[in-house]
């Protein structure tokens, strides 16, 4: 059985310097070829477009940046970002330092190069620091992205408002719980839920008991082979 937990989100992210190029990699890891080296984990601050402010004034040219949830960053780390950048607006010397190496030894051969961040979360409870990416079996997190600017989440349903509980399966695919099962016997309704999870997380129970469609019997079916069932924040088969 896995045990559940949940992940509640840092103002932090961690940041990485990223080049992706081509496709098929062997390492069976994604269909791309990719090389990360590691930078350093940074705090929020206050200024919404902070971020994006740092890479216009640094870099000449637009600075490929993945964007999460407009993450921000600190007064105390904006030093250390201003001079990463600044050091990427016209130094080829530093750029050639982006790794080039996929894990599967294909190197990349072209200039392209980009800063990539991913947001932290913490296990409760626990000093446990992850990102959504290396979250083991068991995470459970609240989607806060999936909400709309009046804080409701239309994406399944008419009656949503708060964001979609999401939990990571055994085999390491993710359960968005509060969305529309793929075999919804009543795809037209928009009120229903195709799972009833009763309880707080991460402590919760998965079932048809409520307001629901005909789909399974509450159970889970991943892309990655697991089925099992969720009772009282664990997995079960």
């Amino acid at each position: 059985m896995t045990q559940c937990f949940m992940l509640d989100p840092l103002p932090a992210v961690r940041f990485w310097k990223r080049r992706y190029w081509g496709e098929n990699c062997p390492s069976g890891q994604r269909v791309y070829h990719q090389a990360m080296e590691l930078v350093g984990d940074f705090s929020f601050f206050n200024l919404r477009q902070g971020w994006l402010a740092l890479v216009n004034a640094y870099h000449p040219q637009p600075l490929c940046v993945h964007m999460q949830n407009s993450l921000r960053y600190t007064p105390e780390s904006i030093e250390k970002i201003i001079d990463f950048l600044a050091q990427l607006s016209c130094c080829d010397p530093y750029i050639s330092q982006f790794p080039r190496k996929c894990e599967c030894g294909d190197e990349y051969k072209g200039h392209f190069f980009q800063a990539f961040e991913r947001r932290l979360y913490q296990k409760r409870g626990t000093e446990d620091v992850y990102t959504l990416h290396d979250a083991p079996p068991g995470a459970m997190y609240y989607a806060s992205w999936y909400l709309d600017q009046d804080g409701k989440c239309r994406l399944w349903w008419d009656n949503q408002d708060s964001p979609p509980l999401i939990v990571r399966c055994p085999d390491g695919h993710d359960w968005v719980v509060d969305s529309r099962a793929k075999n919804c016997t009543l795809p037209a309704d928009k009120t229903h839920r195709c799972w009833i999870r009763h309880g707080e997380p991460p402590l919760i129970t998965v079932d048809k008991a409520g307001e629901t469609c005909s789909a399974g019997a509450g159970s889970i079916m991943s892309p990655g082979g697991y089925h099992g069932f969720l009772r009282e924040g664990k997995f079960k088969p």
